[in-house]
């Protein structure tokens, strides 16, 4: 019999409750992946949500590699390491919401915390010149990207914590989507 690893036990809570968030009608789910990387040997599951209206949408990732399910069946335990999966959140808006980062961080801060790490991008497509040669870019961003990664693994002794999370998240997104909530 195939005993699940945290990662799968993981990724049911998280799944389970985003369809559940999207069934209430609080989030639409545009996307959903389920990875495995044979070469580094690492499992990777994606969901795409969106507030029920709107136009930016959150990147729910959870991962897991090599090492955790070596720990997780005592192949290989360094003290140091804590076996588990990495939790990350990727917001997704248009470029038009750059001007908000200040407010954008201070809320992500006070929702997230010490524990997350967050990295703000701004996007721009860049067009091939006449020549060929150079590459210039075009007169506005194409999209502003915040990424909330949190520095500790969780295991199945998070799972309501996680079930949480999903939840602030839902509504973390449909926060920043009222653009006036960040003026």
């Amino acid at each position: 019999m195939f005993d699940p690893t945290i990662f799968d036990n993981l990724k049911v809570v998280m799944e389970g409750r985003l369809y559940d968030l999207d069934a209430e009608g609080s989030i639409r789910i545009t996307g959903r992946e389920d990875l495995i990387d044979l070469a580094a040997l690492s499992r990777t599951f994606r969901m795409t949500i969106q507030p029920a209206r709107g136009r930016c949408s959150a990147v729910v990732t959870l991962t897991s590699g090599l090492t955790d399910f070596a720990m997780e069946r005592r192949i290989a335990r360094p003290a140091e390491l804590r076996c588990g999966a990495e939790l990350q959140l990727a917001l997704e808006l248009p470029a038009s919401y750059q001007p908000y980062s200040g407010a954008l961080h201070d809320y992500l801060t006070r929702l997230w915390g010490e524990e997350a790490d967050i990295r703000h991008t701004l996007s721009v497509p860049l067009l091939p010149s006449q020549g060929g040669a150079q590459l210039w870019a075009a007169d506005a961003p194409d999209m502003y990207r915040i990424v909330i990664r949190f520095a500790r693994k969780i295991d199945e002794s998070h799972i309501e914590d996680l079930e949480q999370w999903l939840d602030i998240a839902a509504m973390g997104l449909a926060h920043v989507e009222e653009r006036r909530n960040l003026e």
